[in-house]
């Protein structure tokens, strides 16, 4: 974000441009918006690989037909997981 005097940081480089949260686990979810074919930099590669690592969703989306069918998947497989945990 450009201030007076120069930019001013809102998150660490890489960071998703989407942030939210499984409705019924409370994991992260990270999307990185792209234009279909652009791919994500190193950075943004590494963030999803660490909300990965930490049990999170992350997902390069360049295509909503694609992002729709893979959200719906993985919020029944949230549903169940929590039905698992917290019977």
């Amino acid at each position: 974000m450009r201030v007076a005097g120069g930019y001013m940081y809102l998150a660490p480089k890489g960071t998703s441009d989407i942030i939210g949260y499984m409705p019924y686990t409370g994991r992260i979810l990270a999307l990185e918006a792209k234009e279909s074919g652009k791919l994500p930099s190193s950075a943004q590669v590494l963030f999803l690989g660490e909300v990965q690592n930490a049990h999170g969703l992350g997902m390069v989306v360049d295509d909503i037909s694609v992002f729709s069918r893979w959200i719906v998947a993985k919020l029944d497989e949230d549903k169940k997981l929590a039905e698992m945990l917290y019977p």
